[in-house]
């Protein structure tokens, strides 16, 4: 690595600049050794700062310190710097881009995620899990104010927070949402009715839990049409699930559900809806997963 020095305020003595380069000196292993590391020492009244800066392919990874002693400061700026490049790390490698600032070894090795960025992580899906559930209730509602009453067979408003939150959050998350967006809404408002809201039930929850497997498990999130390959095979899935279970219902029980064909004319119902997700659903997940906000290793970075 090759260090640049510069103080503001401040004379960098040989002691200063030793210590510098023997704490920051413990990152060399991360980086190539043409890889330049900015530091400027400053000093203002009592705050001693040290700001240290590492260009990296169009970012810089970045880290400032002060406290009323400047080897205090760089001790400090050590470890977060340190932390900021293994973020920086694991966001390439989830992205897929080369990093020629890293040495071979450090690009080879395994770099594990820390709990409270895991945790981060969490909290995060957990709020956007519970925004999906409270939209799937309002939007249906909404059609309803303004005196659509039958806009919940034609737009299938409740799907689409479903389908968006079960590729975003996995199928865990997709599954009980996809049982609880109808539940919670019949509980609450009445709609679905009770003769529907168990084949509903069935219907959103493979919704949920099939666009979670193909988008997480297998990886259609890494493919150009990925999301809305996952929409489309989801799509496909609930309804044969629907079908079923209607027809179970049907042609065992006897219940009058109208069976096969009743499956067949709410498909046909629903088209324009179906073609609202095929439009938003991709663009809205697409969007949110270049966006960042579920990275486990979003990295403090920032644009040279």
């Amino acid at each position: 690595m090759k260090f640049i020095i510069i103080g503001k305020n401040i004379d960098v003595t040989p002691g200063l600049k030793d210590a510098v380069e023997n704490k920051l000196g413990k990152l060399q292993r991360y980086f190539t050794p043409d890889t330049e590391i900015h530091v400027t020492l400053s000093v203002q009244k009592e705050h001693q700062k040290i700001e240290v800066t590492i260009p990296v392919k169009g970012n810089i990874i970045r880290s400032e310190q002060e406290s009323d002693d400047m080897y205090v400061s760089i001790d400090l700026v050590e470890e977060i710097i340190e932390r900021q490049i293994l973020k920086y790390k694991r966001k390439l490698v989830d992205r897929k881009q080369s990093a020629p600032a890293f040495s071979e070894a450090f690009r080879n090795e395994e770099t594990p995620i820390p709990e409270d960025e895991i945790k981060i992580v969490k909290t995060k899906k957990l709020t956007f899990g519970a925004m999906c559930l409270a939209i799937s209730l309002l939007l249906p509602q909404v059609f309803h104010i303004i005196g659509m009453q039958q806009a919940g067979s034609i737009f299938l408003p409740m799907h689409l927070p479903v389908f968006i939150g079960g590729m975003l959050l996995g199928p865990i998350y997709g599954l009980f949402l996809g049982i609880f967006a109808p539940l919670t809404s019949f509980v609450v408002t009445g709609m679905p009715s009770a003769d529907r809201v168990l084949f509903m039930m069935s219907e959103l929850a493979t919704y949920g839990m099939m666009s979670g497997l193909l988008f997480h498990q297998f990886h259609f999130s890494k493919q150009k049409f990925g999301a809305l390959s996952a929409l489309i095979i989801s799509m496909i899935a609930g309804r044969v699930v629907y079908g079923i279970v209607i027809s179970i219902a049907t042609y065992i029980f006897g219940i009058p559900l109208g069976g096969i064909p009743a499956v067949i004319a709410a498909t046909t119902t629903g088209i324009p809806g179906i073609i609202i997700q095929l439009i938003f659903v991709p663009t809205i997940v697409m969007a949110i997963v270049k966006g960042g906000y579920f990275d486990e290793v979003a990295a403090t970075t920032k644009k040279a």
